[in-house]
């Protein structure tokens, strides 16, 4: 039994899979041009609202489109683009969905009806974490803590949407471009972020507790990863 007992101490020594610890690598998002309502940015002309949500791993790109009025909207999926640090990225790519029994072809039209909301979601923000000597990759407590600040003119992330739409007719072109920024970088360790509580719907808990991931907000987006061996501290 001891022997036993050694063996999967050294195996979870050697794969640190037996037990990660993970950390998070938090970004605060600004925009110079786009109202942010509640956290959640916002931008409104006659005809249509578009919402973001940054929250999501590695960050949401996409964008919710509201058609406010009366008529047909049709986005220009070829004509729209997410970019970043200046490189534009397609939101039509020509794709063929294969689905059992038949195929179908990406469009590049998109038709919003009247007072109806589409997701249009295709990229990620940002992938790898960014790494600074002004902030450990690896905290272990909260003194280990620090954030970097950036603004529009110095930022490492500058990326947006330019979305082109018409309204009931093709050659009503409209052209909308959103552009954010990353403000603020900070990296967690995982005990700083997560949470457990019990779920609780329509008056009944959950028998055990659930791991939540603390303080989310749509204007912000994390990173999650784990330590490599030999790491360096920055």
């Amino acid at each position: 039994m001891k022997k036993l007992i050694f063996v999967i101490t050294v195996l979870c020594i050697l794969f640190t899979s037996c037990a990660p610890i993970n950390y998070f690598q938090v970004y605060q998002t600004s925009s110079d041009n786009v109202k942010k309502v509640n956290k959640t940015f916002v931008f409104e002309d006659d005809y249509c609202k578009i919402y973001y949500t940054f929250w999501d791993d590695k960050g949401d790109a996409g964008f919710l489109f509201e058609n406010k009025t009366d008529l047909k909207i049709y986005l220009n999926l070829d004509e729209c683009y997410f970019i970043k640090n200046d490189l534009a990225f397609d939101y039509f790519q020509n794709r063929t969905f294969i689905f059992p029994g038949y195929e179908k072809k990406e469009s590049k039209i998109v038709t919003i009806p009247p007072k109806t909301i589409k997701l249009i979601k295709e990229f990620v923000i940002n992938s790898e974490p960014i790494r600074d000597c002004d902030l450990y990759r690896f905290p272990i407590n909260k003194k280990h803590i620090s954030s970097i600040n950036f603004n529009s003119s110095n930022s490492p992330i500058i990326f947006g949407n330019t979305i082109v739409y018409s309204v009931e007719f093709p050659e009503n072109k409209k052209v909308i471009n959103n552009f954010f920024y990353v403000s603020e970088i900070t990296n967690y360790p995982n005990t700083e972020m997560i949470i457990k509580e019990y779920e609780e719907y329509c008056g009944e808990k959950s028998t055990e507790k659930v791991e939540f991931i603390k303080d989310v907000s749509p204007d912000k987006f994390y990173i999650k990863y784990n330590r490599p061996p030999n790491a360096m501290k920055y």
